[in-house]
């Protein structure tokens, strides 16, 4: 009995114990001045809880998994407060390098697979804002997760907290030795049942490919180029024209395309055609074209790295010095200008880039947008392939010269099967293979009358500004909400239906 009663005693003053500390407690914090579930204490902790970091850290340091889990935060949040978008609870995720890259902003000038990462995560990539407030796929108010440099464990992460809310993710491949694995390792199998289904992965290409993936068409293969259009219509908007290709709206070639041994229908691979995703051009529609007349007599060479002009280029050096020579004759000033510069001291030397080219040195966008908008044509010189310059240039009524090589050699002495655009490879850009006169000047690489006779017709034919359809931004962002919205799982079944889906697949 004396014990029951001193363990009673014990538990009373433990009980008056927490009773006094919790007064303090409350008293101390203050819970009753600002309760958490109203009011700006209810922001306030709401504001801390889905914050994410503004300065620029290392790549490495695992930004990318704080922002990705503060945006998670902020849906969680939303979806609690019933105002999120419709599409919020959609999740695309990035797990590419390139992506990666185009996001930290490493490079301050970017190269054509940043662009592309950039366009899907708008124009706003590089204003004064934080992380998680960019826009992007947002603009659909989808919610876009970056997860890092090709980092497959976090995906494997991020897919088992909200695998059913990721509705596409875009990424590299991987390679073993980096340390973060490949998606093989983490693709969902018998032996990992929670791991990510294949059809939610389309592998980056920035270029079209007919290469098969995991699932088994190249429709899991997303570009940033479509191929070289078969149906082209030309639309005039005032001055402007406007080009409408089969790729304005979102095709699935696995389930639209002909089957091998079938009458073709479409025109295209139900297994070997990759799935154009591309970019907006991000250009007003009020940019300020030059008018031609008032330009001078310039070309611009796309070629910024010194290696361009030594690594299978599509002009010999002498051909700089022997147009300038002869077309300086014909049109007062005229001038071969380009950005150049050197990014690998190991690979490129100025000294490899032809004397009679003006060098202007690093320009950022906005400069040289100005330089390029006062020339009358953009010269190709091979590398770099599909680069998106040539769209710019067109938008301000810029000529492009594309140079392409003959594939078969037998028909080497037979101009008209030169001129055979079906014997020539893809070229310098495989879109504007397709594209007519006075945009697009067609030049065999290495032959000197169609260099300098490409150069003479962008000096002297007048070239109005013309832009595709498919690149402007309502087009875009609708083609980027099918992909999101499209049922891809469905899809890899219509597939396999058809006997080109990869058997033995865990969907």
């Amino acid at each position: 009995m004396v014990g029951s009663i001193r363990r009673l005693a014990y538990a009373l003053l433990i009980l008056a114990a927490v009773y006094t500390v919790g007064r303090v407690l409350r008293s101390s914090l203050d819970f009753s001045a600002t309760p958490l579930t109203s009011g700006e204490g209810h922001s306030h902790a709401l504001q801390h809880l889905t914050s994410a970091p503004k300065q620029i850290w290392n790549d490495e340091q695992g930004r990318y998994k704080w922002i990705a889990h503060a945006k998670l935060r902020q849906l969680t949040a939303c979806l609690a407060r019933g105002d999120c978008h419709p599409n919020a609870d959609k999740i695309v995720v990035f797990a590419s390098n390139f992506c990666h890259w185009a996001l930290a902003e490493r490079d301050a000038i970017p190269g054509g697979e940043q662009v592309w990462c950039q366009a899907m995560v708008g124009p706003s990539v590089r204003r004064e804002r934080s992380d998680v407030q960019r826009d992007s796929f947002e603009r659909s108010g989808f919610t876009l997760i970056n997860a890092g440099p090709q980092d497959h464990h976090f995906l494997l992460d991020l897919y088992r907290e909200v695998g059913e809310n990721i509705v596409w993710i875009l990424g590299d491949g991987g390679q073993p030795q980096d340390g973060r694995g490949v998606f093989g390792d983490i693709v969902k199998s018998e032996q990992l049942p929670d791991g990510v289904p294949a059809w939610k992965w389309f592998q980056f290409e920035y270029s079209p490919s007919e290469m098969d993936t995991i699932v088994g068409p190249a429709t899991w293969r997303a570009s940033a180029e479509p191929d070289m259009a078969k149906n082209l219509t030309i639309e005039w908007r005032g001055d402007t024209a406007v080009i409408h290709t089969e790729f304005d709206n979102l095709r699935v070639w696995s389930s639209e395309g002909d089957l091998p041994g079938q009458p073709p229908t479409s025109g295209w691979s139900a297994q070997d055609a990759s799935t154009y995703v591309g970019w907006d051009l991000d250009m007003p529609d009020d940019f300020e074209v030059v008018p031609w007349s008032e330009r001078p007599n310039r070309i611009w060479v796309l070629g910024k790295f010194p290696r361009y002009y030594t690594s299978y280029p599509a002009w010999p050096p002498a051909f700089y010095t022997a147009a300038h020579e002869e077309l300086s004759k014909e049109f007062e000033g005229f001038e071969f200008v380009g950005s150049i510069r050197v990014e690998d001291a190991g690979q490129d030397k100025m000294d490899d880039v032809p004397s009679v080219i003006r060098n202007v040195g690093r320009k950022s966008p906005d400069e040289f947008d100005q330089e390029l908008k006062n020339c009358k044509g953009l010269l190709g010189i091979g590398p770099p392939v599909n680069s998106p310059t040539p769209y710019r240039a067109l938008a301000m009524g810029v000529a492009f010269i594309n140079p392409h090589a003959i594939l078969d050699w037998e028909f080497e002495g037979d101009k008209e099967q030169r001129r055979n655009m079906s014997r020539w490879d893809d070229g310098q850009h495989i879109t504007m293979k397709g594209m007519p006169e006075p945009w697009v000047y067609q030049a065999e690489r290495a032959v000197y009358d169609d260099f300098v006779g490409a150069i003479r017709k962008a000096l002297s034919t007048q070239t109005r500004p013309a832009r595709f359809a498919r690149m402007s931004r309502g087009v875009y962002d609708r083609r980027l909400a099918d992909i999101a919205l499209r049922d891809w799982r469905q899809e890899v079944e219509i597939a396999l239906e058809r006997g080109i889906g990869r058997k033995g697949l865990l969907l």
